[in-house]
């Protein structure tokens, strides 16, 4: 091993004789390394004006930190009484704040409070009569999840039908009259065409009128999980849809 100094800080290092002769600069570090592949700019600090390099990625105003706490002691101690632009209560600020436009709210909670007036608007529950703030960009009825619910279900629902899908169906609604339907649509899906082999389940069988009661053959028809539940919205479009088929 032979010694030689790191070309960034100076520092004494010890590097074989085939590093010195295949790499031009030897660094003690990946950071001396990356210090001198880095442009380095000077300036004088503002404290005690001794003159100091700096990358342009992390500036510098200051060569100690025994320079910035002096500085700041000097400069930054004086103090005033301020009023939050939001709530109106009175606080206490430092002045060099006020020069960088800061220091407008007392707290983090008016200051997203401001940010938020004119992108928020104050709505009343449909259920429980509470107010509640809510974007503009997406308007909601409800303030939680629990009047959510309560809003979206039963008669509340838009695909309310007076109850009908909580009526039991008739005892000839059985396994034998299903699999007849199956069997009569050769086990394929009459809507996409998949069939009940490749569906990896045996198929629904759909009522087309939506009437539990009426189990006429004309009126089932062999659907997959995925179509069958398709049909669970928009009730006529489906009704004409498979009549005219």
């Amino acid at each position: 091993m032979i010694k030689i100094t790191c070309d960034n800080c100076g520092k004494e290092i010890e590097k074989n004789k085939w590093n010195i002769d295949n790499y031009k600069h030897h660094f003690c570090s990946n950071k001396c390394r990356d210090e001198f592949a880095k442009p380095r700019e000077k300036l004088l600090c503002k404290q005690c004006g001794k003159e100091l390099f700096y990358y342009p990625s992390n500036p510098r105003k200051f060569c100690s930190m025994e320079c910035y706490l002096e500085y700041n002691k000097e400069h930054n101690n004086s103090k005033i009484n301020t009023i939050c632009e939001w709530c109106g209560k009175e606080f206490i600020i430092r002045t060099d704040f006020i020069k960088d436009n800061n220091g407008r709210f007392c707290s983090r909670k008016c200051f997203k409070s401001f940010r938020n007036k004119e992108t928020h608007v104050n709505i009343i529950c449909e259920i429980c009569g509470k107010e509640f703030s809510c974007s503009k960009k997406n308007m909601r009825r409800f303030c939680s999840k629990e009047c959510s619910y309560i809003g979206r279900s039963g008669e509340n629902n838009y695909g309310w039908k007076g109850g009908k899908s909580n009526n039991p169906y008739p005892q000839e609604w059985n396994e034998t009259l299903r699999d007849s339907i199956r069997c009569r649509d050769s086990y394929i899906c009459q809507e996409c065409g998949i069939h009940e082999d490749e569906n990896n389940r045996k198929l629904d069988v759909h009522h087309i009128d939506y009437n539990k009661d009426n189990l006429n053959p004309d009126n089932l028809i062999s659907l997959c999980r995925e179509c069958h539940m398709k049909t669970n919205h928009n009730r006529d479009y489906w009704i004409e849809y498979f009549n005219n088929r």
